[in-house]
Protein backbone atom coordinates (compact mmCIF):
# COMPACT_ATOMS: atom_id res chain seq x y z
CA UNK A 1 0.00 0.00 0.00
CA UNK A 2 1.15 3.70 -0.61
CA UNK A 3 2.14 5.68 2.03
CA UNK A 4 0.08 9.11 1.60
CA UNK A 5 0.80 11.92 3.68
CA UNK A 6 -2.06 14.82 3.41
CA UNK A 7 -1.07 18.42 4.19
CA UNK A 8 -4.31 20.20 4.41
CA UNK A 9 -3.47 23.73 4.50
CA UNK A 10 -2.39 23.08 0.91
CA UNK A 11 -4.60 20.73 -0.01
CA UNK A 12 -1.30 18.89 -1.41
CA UNK A 13 -0.93 14.90 -1.26
CA UNK A 14 2.79 13.83 -1.92
CA UNK A 15 2.68 9.85 -2.08
CA UNK A 16 5.79 7.56 -1.69
CA UNK A 17 5.33 4.85 -4.34
CA UNK A 18 5.12 1.24 -4.25
CA UNK A 19 8.41 0.90 -5.64
CA UNK A 20 10.23 2.46 -3.17
CA UNK A 21 12.40 -0.32 -0.75
CA UNK A 22 12.31 -0.50 2.90
CA UNK A 23 13.53 3.69 4.73
CA UNK A 24 16.49 2.53 7.23
CA UNK A 25 16.46 5.96 8.47
CA UNK A 26 14.42 9.56 8.06
CA UNK A 27 15.75 13.11 8.73
CA UNK A 28 13.95 16.33 9.32
CA UNK A 29 15.25 19.96 8.93
CA UNK A 30 14.13 22.66 11.07
CA UNK A 31 10.86 23.14 12.88
CA UNK A 32 9.47 25.24 10.64
CA UNK A 33 9.44 25.21 6.56
CA UNK A 34 10.83 21.93 6.95
CA UNK A 35 12.64 19.70 4.77
CA UNK A 36 12.46 16.00 4.58
CA UNK A 37 14.69 13.03 3.87
CA UNK A 38 14.77 9.17 3.51
CA UNK A 39 17.63 6.64 3.32
CA UNK A 40 16.32 3.07 1.86
CA UNK A 41 17.92 0.00 2.12
CA UNK A 42 19.73 0.14 -1.53
CA UNK A 43 21.52 3.46 -0.24
CA UNK A 44 19.28 5.84 -1.78
CA UNK A 45 18.02 9.10 -0.47
CA UNK A 46 15.18 11.04 -1.42
CA UNK A 47 13.94 14.40 -0.41
CA UNK A 48 10.80 16.99 -0.38
CA UNK A 49 9.98 20.06 1.39
CA UNK A 50 12.13 23.56 1.63
CA UNK A 51 14.79 24.40 -0.63
CA UNK A 52 15.83 28.05 0.82
CA UNK A 53 19.69 26.55 1.13
CA UNK A 54 19.79 24.55 -1.27
CA UNK A 55 20.01 21.61 1.96
CA UNK A 56 18.38 19.36 -0.04
CA UNK A 57 21.00 18.67 -2.48
CA UNK A 58 19.14 17.93 -5.75
CA UNK A 59 19.78 22.34 -6.99
CA UNK A 60 17.20 24.87 -6.18
CA UNK A 61 14.46 22.92 -6.44
CA UNK A 62 11.74 23.04 -3.96
CA UNK A 63 9.56 20.17 -4.24
CA UNK A 64 6.74 18.26 -3.03
CA UNK A 65 7.30 15.12 -3.87
CA UNK A 66 9.94 12.47 -3.12
CA UNK A 67 12.81 12.92 -5.44
CA UNK A 68 16.52 11.59 -5.51
CA UNK A 69 19.77 12.52 -5.08
CA UNK A 70 21.33 11.64 -7.85
CA UNK A 71 24.66 13.81 -8.61
CA UNK A 72 27.15 15.22 -6.17
CA UNK A 73 30.26 17.31 -6.48
CA UNK A 74 33.93 16.38 -6.14
CA UNK A 75 35.72 19.45 -6.55
CA UNK A 76 37.37 21.17 -3.23
CA UNK A 77 36.29 24.40 -4.17
CA UNK A 78 39.67 26.37 -3.17
CA UNK A 79 40.10 29.86 -4.24
CA UNK A 80 39.98 30.16 -7.94
CA UNK A 81 38.76 26.39 -8.49
CA UNK A 82 35.30 26.75 -8.42
CA UNK A 83 34.23 24.56 -11.30
CA UNK A 84 32.18 21.75 -9.99
CA UNK A 85 32.68 18.63 -10.58
CA UNK A 86 29.36 16.20 -10.80
CA UNK A 87 30.12 12.70 -10.49
CA UNK A 88 27.18 10.19 -9.85
CA UNK A 89 25.76 9.43 -6.36
CA UNK A 90 27.57 6.15 -4.57
CA UNK A 91 25.31 4.22 -2.46
CA UNK A 92 24.99 6.19 0.84
CA UNK A 93 25.64 4.75 4.26
CA UNK A 94 24.13 7.84 6.59
CA UNK A 95 22.01 10.92 6.69
CA UNK A 96 22.12 14.01 9.21
CA UNK A 97 19.90 16.78 8.62
CA UNK A 98 20.40 20.18 10.65
CA UNK A 99 17.01 20.18 13.10
CA UNK A 100 18.40 22.44 15.47
CA UNK A 101 17.52 26.15 13.97
CA UNK A 102 14.85 27.26 12.14
CA UNK A 103 16.80 28.63 9.44
CA UNK A 104 20.62 28.35 7.60
CA UNK A 105 18.94 24.44 7.07
CA UNK A 106 22.20 21.71 5.99
CA UNK A 107 22.60 18.09 5.46
CA UNK A 108 25.43 16.12 5.11
CA UNK A 109 25.46 12.52 3.92
CA UNK A 110 28.53 9.83 3.67
CA UNK A 111 29.58 6.87 1.11
CA UNK A 112 31.63 4.45 2.16
CA UNK A 113 35.07 6.91 1.55
CA UNK A 114 33.51 10.41 0.95
CA UNK A 115 31.73 13.07 2.90
CA UNK A 116 29.41 15.16 1.70
CA UNK A 117 27.66 18.32 2.54
CA UNK A 118 24.95 20.52 0.84
CA UNK A 119 22.57 23.45 2.17
CA UNK A 120 24.41 26.09 4.44
CA UNK A 121 27.58 26.84 5.78
CA UNK A 122 27.08 29.55 8.13
CA UNK A 123 29.76 29.57 10.70
CA UNK A 124 32.06 26.99 8.17
CA UNK A 125 29.76 24.20 9.74
CA UNK A 126 29.56 22.42 6.62
CA UNK A 127 33.19 21.70 6.00
CA UNK A 128 33.59 23.36 2.76
CA UNK A 129 35.37 26.76 2.28
CA UNK A 130 34.20 29.77 1.06
CA UNK A 131 30.60 28.85 -0.08
CA UNK A 132 27.65 30.54 1.85
CA UNK A 133 25.15 27.36 0.18
CA UNK A 134 25.82 24.55 -1.66
CA UNK A 135 23.18 23.41 -3.86
CA UNK A 136 24.39 19.93 -4.22
CA UNK A 137 26.06 17.75 -2.05
CA UNK A 138 29.71 19.07 -2.12
CA UNK A 139 32.67 16.81 -0.49
CA UNK A 140 34.19 17.68 2.22
CA UNK A 141 37.98 19.03 2.34
CA UNK A 142 40.82 19.19 4.31
CA UNK A 143 43.75 21.14 4.24
CA UNK A 144 41.97 24.60 3.36
CA UNK A 145 39.67 23.12 0.93
CA UNK A 146 42.97 21.78 -1.00
CA UNK A 147 42.22 17.65 -0.86
CA UNK A 148 39.04 15.89 -0.09
CA UNK A 149 38.76 13.83 2.82
CA UNK A 150 39.40 10.51 2.42
CA UNK A 151 39.16 7.50 4.57
CA UNK A 152 36.43 5.21 5.92
CA UNK A 153 33.64 6.74 6.16
CA UNK A 154 31.01 5.24 9.64
CA UNK A 155 28.93 8.04 10.69
CA UNK A 156 28.26 12.08 10.73
CA UNK A 157 26.03 14.50 12.69
CA UNK A 158 25.68 17.85 11.61
CA UNK A 159 23.99 20.67 14.31
CA UNK A 160 23.21 24.27 14.03
CA UNK A 161 26.93 24.91 14.89
CA UNK A 162 29.16 22.00 14.22
CA UNK A 163 29.43 18.99 12.18
CA UNK A 164 30.97 16.22 13.81
CA UNK A 165 32.12 12.90 11.45
CA UNK A 166 33.66 9.65 12.65
CA UNK A 167 36.22 7.32 10.51
CA UNK A 168 36.58 3.81 10.34
CA UNK A 169 40.02 2.64 12.08
CA UNK A 170 40.18 6.12 14.24
CA UNK A 171 40.84 6.83 17.32
CA UNK A 172 39.27 10.31 17.27
CA UNK A 173 36.36 11.59 16.09
CA UNK A 174 36.63 15.31 13.61
CA UNK A 175 34.36 18.28 13.97
CA UNK A 176 34.32 21.72 11.69
CA UNK A 177 32.06 24.69 12.91
CA UNK A 178 32.00 26.99 15.38
CA UNK A 179 31.81 26.43 19.08
CA UNK A 180 28.52 27.83 21.20
CA UNK A 181 28.64 27.12 24.63
CA UNK A 182 31.11 23.97 24.32
CA UNK A 183 29.24 22.48 21.64
CA UNK A 184 32.35 21.06 19.84
CA UNK A 185 33.74 19.62 23.27
CA UNK A 186 37.44 21.15 23.44
CA UNK A 187 36.78 23.62 25.98
CA UNK A 188 35.07 26.90 26.64
CA UNK A 189 36.43 29.05 24.04
CA UNK A 190 32.52 30.34 21.68
CA UNK A 191 32.95 31.44 17.93
CA UNK A 192 35.88 28.82 17.19
CA UNK A 193 35.53 28.93 13.40
CA UNK A 194 37.08 26.39 12.00
CA UNK A 195 37.12 25.52 7.71
CA UNK A 196 38.17 21.91 7.74
CA UNK A 197 38.02 18.88 10.33
CA UNK A 198 39.61 19.07 13.33
CA UNK A 199 40.37 16.10 15.60
CA UNK A 200 38.94 16.17 18.79
CA UNK A 201 38.53 14.00 21.57
CA UNK A 202 39.21 10.52 21.57
CA UNK A 203 36.37 8.20 21.39
CA UNK A 204 37.18 5.01 23.34
CA UNK A 205 37.82 7.16 26.03
CA UNK A 206 34.56 8.84 25.88
CA UNK A 207 32.43 5.97 25.57
CA UNK A 208 34.04 4.61 28.70
CA UNK A 209 33.12 7.60 30.60
CA UNK A 210 29.67 7.56 29.34
CA UNK A 211 29.40 4.38 30.26
CA UNK A 212 31.08 4.48 33.94
CA UNK A 213 34.24 3.00 33.53
CA UNK A 214 37.34 4.87 34.62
Amino acid sequence: MALVFQLKAMQLKCVLLRHYLPIKQQEINNDTYSSYYLRDSAGKVFVLGNNNWGQLGIGVLTTFFWLPITIVNEQPDVAGVQTDVAKPIKKVTWISANNHDSYMASFYLITEDRAYSAGSNEGDKSGVPLATSRFIPTAVTTANGTQILSGKMLFVETTGHISILVKDRNDRYGYVGHTIHGSDGCGPKEFNFNGLLQDLYVVILLLKRESGQP
